[in-house]
């Protein structure tokens, strides 16, 4: 296994997981709310060949999603249209925009925490000034089986906003995980601050049968600030990826 210069803050070896069906994973990526260290941020790339080439992209992932993380104005519409027989149109004009004149800086000052390869997945933790990762928390887990609770009913806390993303598989695992994490930030956005106009109408055929049909359109206009990614989890049955966000109020 070969070294690799650990994004800006020395040299770390990228360990690798041996898990044929992608369920096990560093604690800490699976629980970051846990990690003791300040300004942190998870990145994530495919991992080539050669997986030593991708620990770069990762920690240029982290640093990117530590941007998201510290401001992210996310605006726009969503228009969707739902009848008797159920959706019948979908499209969305939402856009993220983010600060993108400091990643140089940023990737200049940020450090690499940890870094791990994950069956076809390389993930990177990153964060401001130098933090030491418990061992405990670096340790590989399995997903839990279990449904966890904040699924079903969002944490109640009146000091956070939260809000679930969820993503389907794609062709790297990275990009699936990415994706969930976009729409959580777009489920917190829509959480925080959305306005819904809607058109009912109730309209008569030709052969004297009655239909239903619904137009709404969704206006967002947010700019988030500190959301962080708290849990991670994998429905394998479902083969879905979920994550849960929050934002403090």
């Amino acid at each position: 296994m070969r070294s690799m210069a650990g994004g800006i803050g020395g040299v770390l070896l990228i360990i690798a997981f041996s898990t044929a069906s992608g369920q096990i994973y560093p604690r800490w990526f699976l629980f970051p709310d846990e990690i003791p260290c300040p300004g942190y941020a998870i990145g994530v790339a495919p991992t080539p060949y050669y997986p030593d080439s991708s620990g770069g992209e990762a920690f240029i992932s982290a640093v990117q999603n530590y941007l998201h993380s510290n401001e992210a104005t996310i605006e726009g519409t969503k228009e969707y249209g739902a009848t008797t027989d159920g959706m019948t149109a979908v499209s969305t004009s939402v856009c993220e925009t983010i600060d993108s004149s400091r990643f140089e800086g940023l990737s200049k000052t940020l450090k690499l925490f940890d870094l791990k390869s994950i069956g076809g997945m390389t993930i990177a933790l990153a964060g401001e000034g130098s933090c030491a990762v418990p061992d405990s928390l670096k340790a590989p887990i399995l997903v839990s089986a279990s449904t966890p609770s904040w699924l079903a009913i969002l944490p109640q806390d009146a000091r956070y906003y939260y809000a679930v993303g969820m993503s389907e598989p794609a062709y790297y695992e990275s990009s699936a995980w990415l994706e969930a994490e976009k729409h959580a930030r777009l489920e917190l956005a829509k959480s925080v601050r959305s306005t819904v106009r809607g058109l009912d109408r109730l309209e008569t055929g030709s052969s004297g049968a009655e239909a239903y049909s619904s137009v709404q359109d969704e206006k967002i206009s947010v700019t988030l600030h500190e959301a962080q990614v708290v849990r991670r989890w994998r429905d394998l049955q479902a083969r879905l990826y979920v994550i849960l966000i929050r934002m403090p109020r």
